[in-house]
């Protein structure tokens, strides 16, 4: 059989086509316009100020987005494409921190000046229909891509902008990863996965920064496969769920997500997972679905413990019922897992507790060791996790 001859074509070749392919495209009559032709169309072509609305929100969406990205720079580019940051952030020192899954944080060696700090966040804010000036010096918004960014300007950082942008999550790190790196007993492990497998609704609590939802991502990910119809809430994308029924819903400007939680009820879910709550409206609509048959579902709070998230829904609960939901609240949860970060940024999983019942006369939620069974009273430490690892190695 005789060998096809490769064909080869060089750059300055594929210029030259892109640029007799725009002036073709600049010649047509703006009716004739396709959607896959705006790709030559810029906001200063003769032809912009001619084409429908649509395109021309297209093109200039494109257009902002590609000065945005440029602002950035392409190290921070890099970051936002590197799978293993999780976190960019930009201290009024102008250098660049960043946080990495499972490694903790660090300083890197990329300054930004101050000037193209503040015009990238004007742009974004401008990209994003929203503003932002000494009179309003915070926004959070997005990027063009969905990351989630919060901003400041002026006064508040004294004058040298700030912004903290959260990635959503490329990678899952499973469970079994967690023990690998000795932030997770094995024993612990198992008796988790059991539980996910039974349907336990399960609370994870844990500070700012600590993984909790990389730890519910993981977790999550023990759903592979299940038949179950699965739906979404979050503020900011995050979750990563790999089933085949599952919907996807996200807050917006005007969409709160106390609303997306009522239309979850009508969406006919076996399983509801919420991002964060952060209103007692939210928990409140949350272990209503919850108690209404939905079995298998997440949700994450800030909290340092086990016991500190279940009182922290509890306050929660308290501002729109004025009374204790406690009942409310020992029927929804069946699972608390704790996660904590070390001195060192490390990452681990403090506790994981069945919720038994409430200990009235010390106001405190009766938890019960996931493994011993027995009354929960302390947290294991990351060295304790790492030991057993090490144990069960040798």
């Amino acid at each position: 059989m005789e060998k096809k001859e490769e064909m080869n074509i060089s750059v300055e070749e594929i210029q030259n086509l892109n640029k007799e392919t725009r002036a073709k495209v600049l010649e047509k009559h703006p009716d004739d316009i396709e959607l896959n032709e705006l790709s030559y169309i810029t906001p200063y072509d003769a032809i912009f100020s001619k084409l429908p609305y649509r395109y021309k929100q297209i093109i200039k969406l494109r257009d902002d987005s590609e000065v945005i990205f440029s602002q950035l720079g392409k190290d921070i580019l890099a970051l936002l494409e590197d799978k293993n940051v999780n976190e960019i952030n930009l201290n009024q020192d102008g250098y660049i921190r960043i946080d990495m899954f499972g490694k903790g944080k660090f300083k890197t060696d990329i300054f930004m000046e101050a000037d193209r700090a503040e015009n990238m966040i004007k742009l974004i804010a401008d990209y994003n229909h929203d503003s932002i000036s000494k009179e309003n010096p915070i926004i959070s918004t997005n990027l063009p891509t969905g990351e989630r960014i919060e901003c400041l300007l002026g006064n508040v950082v004294k004058g040298s902008p700030v912004f903290s942008l959260r990635k959503r999550p490329s990678k899952i790190f499973p469970l079994t990863e967690y023990v690998e790196l000795g932030r997770l007993k094995e024993e612990y492990r198992k008796a988790l996965v059991e539980e996910i497998h039974k349907g336990a609704n399960i609370l994870i609590g844990g500070g700012v920064g600590t993984g909790k939802t990389t730890l519910a991502n993981a977790c999550i990910n023990e759903l592979k496969g299940t038949r179950k119809r699965i739906i979404i809430i979050e503020d900011t994308p995050e979750i990563i769920c790999d089933c085949d029924d599952k919907v996807e819903l996200t807050t917006t400007k005007y969409v709160k997500l106390a609303d997306l939680l009522k239309t979850a009820m009508r969406l006919n879910g076996d399983t509801v997972i919420v991002g964060e709550s952060r209103t007692g409206e939210e928990v409140d609509i949350l272990l209503k679905i919850w108690n209404s048959g939905s079995k298998g579902g997440f949700n994450t709070i800030h909290a340092d413990d086990a016991q500190s998230a279940l009182k922290k829904m509890e306050q929660y609960m308290m501002t729109v019922t004025s009374v204790p939901q406690i009942e409310e609240i020992i029927q929804a949860v069946d699972i608390v897992v704790s996660v904590k970060k070390d001195m060192n940024s490390s990452i681990y999983v403090s506790e994981i507790a069945k919720l038994k019942g409430y200990d009235y006369e010390n106001r405190r939620y009766i938890l019960e060791d996931l493994v011993t069974k027995e009354k929960y009273e302390r947290s294991f430490s990351l060295e304790e996790a790492r030991k057993e690892y090490e144990k069960n190695t040798k």
